[in-house]
């Protein structure tokens, strides 16, 4: 049924669109909001907090697939 996947990305949409203004750090582990708050930042400077978020987050779903790929067999 693809309305379930719909519904989980435009609830994480909405929901990361109604967090993208609040200034905790927190919340960047949110992939909405992690995307999003450099397009609402009102200046142009790169923000290191969100980079390493981002850095982080890509190691870990990376290394995470890496592993799901040679470990796990589901034919």
């Amino acid at each position: 049924n693809m309305w379930i996947p719909l519904g989980i990305g435009v609830a994480g949409f909405l929901s990361g669109m109604s967090l993208v203004n609040y200034p905790a750090n927190y919340l960047l582990v949110h992939p909405v909001v992690l995307m999003l708050r450099p397009a609402v930042a009102m200046s142009a400077a790169p923000n290191q907090v969100i980079s390493m978020v981002a850095i982080a987050e890509t190691l870990i779903f990376l290394l995470g697939g890496l592993w799901m790929a040679k470990n796990l067999r589901y034919e």
